[in-house]
């Protein structure tokens, strides 16, 4: 079972009208979190039929999604987590930071939309996968842990325009 937490920041109006959080978490639902992910940014924001009188269509969301890894554990007493971190937006810009109990300080990233591509009719995507052993293990998401992995320090972004 699959769980998705959201969180979403930019123009309120187009946030509701769009009902863009609830609609990024029925998304994270599939399989392939990324993917899906980008396909309810372009399709149900950018592209929505409720905002097409709106040239510039701002605003962002932070996910974080869960899931027991379905792979062989070490031991019976101890459950691994996969942990999916993702963020969009269509701003020029937006920063994300995370840290843990253990770490003394945030770690934090600016992602700014690919060059050329415009401010509310474009989107950058980016995120990171990390494995969970019990609940006192340090999250880096700079470390992938499974082949589909890519760091975030070096994730590209995926840029979509909107259509005219």
């Amino acid at each position: 079972m699959n769980r998705a937490h959201l969180i979403g920041g930019g123009c309120g109006e187009h946030l509701i009208r769009t009902m863009l959080a609830r609609e990024c978490s029925s998304a994270m639902q599939c399989e392939d979190a990324h993917q899906a992910l980008l396909e309810a940014m372009q399709n149900k924001f950018i592209s929505s039929p409720f905002l097409a009188s709106e040239d510039c269509v701002l605003g962002g969301v932070i996910v974080l999604r869960c899931c027991r890894c379905s792979d062989a554990q070490p031991s019976p007493d101890i459950q691994a987590i996969l942990v999916e971190f993702l963020w969009s937006h269509t701003t020029e810009s937006m920063c994300v930071g995370y840290m843990s109990a253990q770490d003394g300080k945030a770690k934090t990233h600016i992602s700014r939309l690919p060059p050329g591509a415009v401010a509310g009719q474009s989107l950058a995507i980016e995120g990171g996968v990390c494995r969970l052993v019990n609940t006192a293990t340090t999250v880096d998401l700079t470390t992938p842990t499974s082949p589909h992995a890519t760091p975030t320090s070096q994730m590209g972004h995926a840029s979509s325009p909107k259509p005219s």
